[in-house]
């Protein structure tokens, strides 16, 4: 599932209308509706954690399942950079075993 159809679907189920969760998230109607239909990527990681707030989702998880990394995670990331590059090497060594 595209980003714009996970965004329409948790916005719907939440009974938000287009235009309100564009006015609640600071950004044009059109833009959103944009990113709904797939003619943007995903927004910021700052837009998917408010939106994730908002319609009751992980927004850190879903930034990353949607190629965003959260600015938190980054910082961990670029301050423990060997530590991370081992951990991710010690996970796919675990799962090419299985």
């Amino acid at each position: 599932m595209e980003f714009g159809e996970f965004l329409r679907s948790k916005r719907e189920s939440a009974n938000i209308s287009l235009r309100q969760l564009a006015f609640k998230t600071g950004v044009s109607p059109t833009y959103m509706s944009k990113i709904e239909r797939g003619e943007f990527p995903p927004p910021s990681t700052r837009l998917i954690l408010k939106l994730g707030n908002l319609l009751d989702f992980d927004g850190q998880y879903v930034c990353m399942k949607y190629g965003k990394i959260p600015d938190n995670i980054m910082l961990i990331i670029q301050q423990h950079t060997t530590d991370v590059l081992l951990a991710i090497q010690d996970i796919v060594e675990k799962n090419t075993e299985e």
